[in-house]
């Protein structure tokens, strides 16, 4: 199982982000994001 916090997914380029696509399971794409929704993400793994 991987996942990936992004702090800027946008300045990436499009290279580097198919590869963290196709190496992760789920992606935040902010730390705002994965504050929201890790939780209930992890729960469902888990489960």
């Amino acid at each position: 199982m991987g996942f990936a916090v992004h702090e800027d997914f946008d300045n990436l380029s499009k290279k580097d982000r198919n590869r963290i696509t196709s190496a992760t399971d789920k992606q935040f794409i902010s730390l705002d994001d994965f504050r929201s929704n890790a939780k209930q993400v992890f729960e469902r793994e888990v489960a």
